[in-house]
């Protein structure tokens, strides 16, 4: 039996307390750990010793330059993680850091992969320059979606290069059941009452007009089919006081016959993946809300703030509203929304005929992992 120990370095957007990102983690560590048990893992992480505690992993601080370069040393595999780390829309210096790493890690003659990362938005030349060179350097380039393919073919990338993959996070484990009953009771929700989960995030868009509109169509829905919300921040520190907005407008109603819940309790990836399972449908503008309702077989639909939404939707075969200012029409949303719920035996039938391709899809970003540690 071959017992030689591999080190994988993994960088990403860590230790932040997003849930979609650690779960893009959770599911990389845990299904490259599944396969070869002598991987030992070294995450550059914003919050070191709550990485190392959760995953059980040797964890250093993503700006500690020379301790990176000192564990890059002894480095079979660079993995460049999942998610939107290539853009410059959210995190200007988002593409220098994550760029910088890989290419430290390629002065080193360390193997390095971009693991099923979705490229973009990318609107600065510069930037679209050091993707380009960096991107052109790299061992294995495995992207999450057709239309990071593309971005990069525009660039000079060659095909045979690029592989075109699904996000880690759709191979995320669930805790039990049991745990998210307990979990529910614990938030005051009554598990035996189907529940819209919606995950919004903070927007330049989001205006008085858009968050009344839209919660006034969820409350008229959520009244007309015997359901109670459940607003469920996807990052604490950004989407929590955006849920409470979202709770006064629902509360401030004349009537008040709907059960109204904020997700108060910070979870881990898997109790995320378990809750997001619970509901009846998701409203999602949060991309991994989205995709954990795909592998959960959530009927869903997204509210596209950024390409990447509309692109998982577009794969997983769930509607969506093109924008947050989309929202204000109010006749529009109903529609898109009403539709899944109506039709929620439909939907759930489309995701069972879709998601198991992507599944597989995300499969081979860790078969192509494994293949740098023989």
């Amino acid at each position: 039996m071959n017992s030689k120990k591999y080190k994988v370095m993994i960088s990403g957007y860590y230790g932040f307390g997003n849930i979609g990102d650690e779960a893009i983690l959770t599911s990389i560590v845990d299904s490259l750990r599944a396969a070869n048990p002598n991987i030992i893992f070294v995450v550059l992480s914003s919050d070191p010793n709550l990485t190392s505690r959760q995953l059980n992993v040797k964890s250093i601080n993503r700006l500690n330059l020379a301790m990176i370069i000192k564990e890059l040393i002894t480095t079979d595999l660079f993995i460049s993680g999942g998610g939107g780390l290539m853009q410059d829309v959210t995190g200007p210096a988002s593409v220098s850091y994550y760029s910088g790493l890989i290419k430290l890690a390629q002065i080193l003659n360390v193997n390095t992969m971009i693991y099923a990362q979705g490229l973009g938005p990318l609107n600065k030349p510069f930037n679209i320059n050091i993707v380009k060179k960096v991107f052109a350097k790299v061992d294995a380039i495995a992207v999450r979606d057709s239309f990071s393919q593309d971005d990069l073919l525009k660039m000079g990338l060659s095909q045979n290069k690029i592989q075109v993959t699904a996000d880690p996070a759709l191979l995320l484990e669930s805790v039990d059941k049991k745990s998210i009953h307990n979990i529910l009771i614990a938030e005051g929700i009554d598990p035996s009452i189907p529940i819209i989960g919606i995950a919004i995030r903070p927007w330049n868009s989001w205006y008085e007009r858009q968050l009344k509109s839209f919660t006034s169509v969820v409350y008229q829905l959520a009244k007309k089919y015997n359901l109670q919300i459940l607003l469920i921040p996807f990052q604490q520190s950004s989407d929590l006081w955006i849920s409470r907005e979202a709770e006064v407008c629902f509360k401030a109603r004349p009537e008040s016959d709907v059960q109204i819940n904020v997700l108060q309790r910070a979870c881990t990836p898997k109790e995320m993946m378990g809750l997001i399972g619970a509901m009846h449908i998701v409203i999602g503008m949060r991309l991994h809300s989205l995709i954990m309702a795909a592998a959960n077989n959530v009927p869903s639909i997204g509210i596209a703030y950024d390409p990447k939404v509309k692109h998982f939707c577009t794969l997983a075969g769930f509607p969506y509203i093109n924008s947050v200012i989309d929202l204000q029409d109010v006749e529009n949303t109903l529609s898109v929304i009403e539709s899944v719920i109506a039709n929620i035996d439909k939907n759930r039938e489309i995701l069972r005929e879709n998601i198991p391709h992507l599944t597989e899809l995300s499969h081979n970003n860790v078969k192509t992992a494994l293949s740098f540690l023989k």
